[in-house]
Parts: C-alpha cells; sequence; structure tokens
C-alpha cells in the first residue's frame, strides 16, 4: 500500500510540473486552468482511470465553433497511452466552460505526465 501511495505521489507531482506555466491557447480558445487524478481500482480485474478536468474559455471577442480540448497521456518512458479529446459546438466571447477527459484501462494508472492541446474553428 505504501508503494501504492508513494507511486500516486509522484504521479501527482510529475502532473504539477506538466500543468504549471502559461495558458494553453488555440486562436482565442484558451485552457486557464487543469488537473490531473490517477485511480487504481481493484476486484475481478485491475481498472484504472487518468482523469483531467479543466475550464477552457473564448477570450476573443467572437463566437468561436467546434471549441477542442485533446490530452496526450504518458507514461514515464515517453510512451503514448491514449490521446483523447472533449469538445463543445459553440462557446461565445468570455463564456468559459468545464471540460472532462478520461483514459480508462488496466494501464491508465501508468500516466506519469500529459499535455493539452486546444483548437477550433
Amino acid at each position: 500500500m505504501a508503494v501504492r501511495n508513494s507511486l500516486l505521489a509522484a504521479i501527482a507531482l510529475c502532473a504539477t510540473v506538466v500543468t504549471s506555466g502559461a495558458c494553453i491557447s488555440g486562436n482565442e480558445l484558451q485552457v486557464t486552468e487543469h488537473h490531473i487524478v490517477v485511480q487504481e481500482y481493484t476486484g475481478d480485474t485491475t481498472q484504472s482511470s487518468a482523469l483531467v478536468r479543466g475550464t477552457a474559455r473564448n477570450t476573443g471577442r467572437w463566437n468561436i465553433r467546434d471549441c477542442r480540448v485533446s490530452v496526450s497521456f504518458y507514461d514515464y518512458k515517453g510512451n503514448v497511452l491514449g490521446v483523447l479529446t472533449d469538445s463543445k459546438p459553440l462557446l461565445s466571447p468570455s463564456e468559459s466552460w468545464s471540460f472532462r477527459i478520461e483514459l480508462k484501462g488496466k494501464d491508465a494508472w501508468n500516466v506519469a505526465r500529459y499535455s493539452l492541446t486546444t483548437s477550433n474553428k
């Protein structure tokens, strides 16, 4: 159990390092905050999840369509474990949107870091 808690603490530390710094933006779509929670579940089969939650905002003066936030999940060796996207059809000027992107599976607990990208039309 102590090893598992140490691993989760290391993951939290890596996520903190990845998430520090400037906002992620694509044109006028800006991610203003984000964080990750990694969990492992045991039972008949071991399952785990890595959940990224955050807020994106339209910082421009016009509506933007097809707003997307994508998360790339990486293990300790830098291998991609998955790339997932959340989207919103329309975001008005100054409007914020809460996104939620979750990687699920037996290896999701191996997430050591993640990166975000945004796009819109």
